[in-house]
């Protein structure tokens, strides 16, 4: 199982869930949500992985926040293209997409990004009618969202574990 708390910002917080073993933390760098990163905390985690979550980035700009920060993976939750994807993986980067999913249409898109992209994730309030139409049962996360790793081809295969809690 893999435990992500995201919307870190104050290093005494940062300190306490690295402390209480969380194994990814996530910084959010989109500047209209509450939890915005403006600048480096005083204290980054050294036992967590580092995920800076953006939203319609360039390029550059994520690539330069990935090395401020020292970013493992980034997340993304824009309209970002595979190629876009592939040049961030291509960095060094662990890329982590997120698709917002209303209908089970909406799944095709993400294809697009199989080989490229670590994991996938999706908007679990927009799911809940497509879940209970397909009767899955894969884990709900804390956050309101659940992940996927890239390898899952169809809902048969829903066993990997991902925790993500908003901090």
């Amino acid at each position: 199982m893999i435990i992500k708390v995201c919307g870190m910002r104050e290093p005494e917080n940062i300190r306490a869930i690295e402390q209480a073993g969380a194994d990814w933390m996530g910084f959010i760098f989109f500047p209209q949500s509450a939890r915005y990163v403006s600048h480096r905390p005083e204290y980054l985690p050294e036992q967590c992985h580092r995920i800076g979550v953006f939203v319609n980035e360039s390029s550059e700009n994520i690539l330069l926040k990935a090395q401020e920060f020292g970013l493992h993976h980034i997340q993304l939750h824009g309209r970002e293209t595979p190629e876009q994807c592939r040049k961030l993986k291509a960095a060094g980067l662990g890329v982590i997409k997120v698709f917002s999913i209303a209908q089970k249409s909406d799944l095709q898109s993400a294809g697009c990004y199989e080989g490229i992209c670590d994991y996938f994730r999706h908007c679990l309030l927009r799911i809940w009618r497509f879940r209970q139409n397909l009767q899955l049962e894969y884990p709900a996360s804390l956050s309101g969202k659940d992940a996927f790793p890239a390898e899952w081809r169809s809902p048969a295969r829903q066993s990997f574990p991902f925790v993500a809690i908003q901090a």
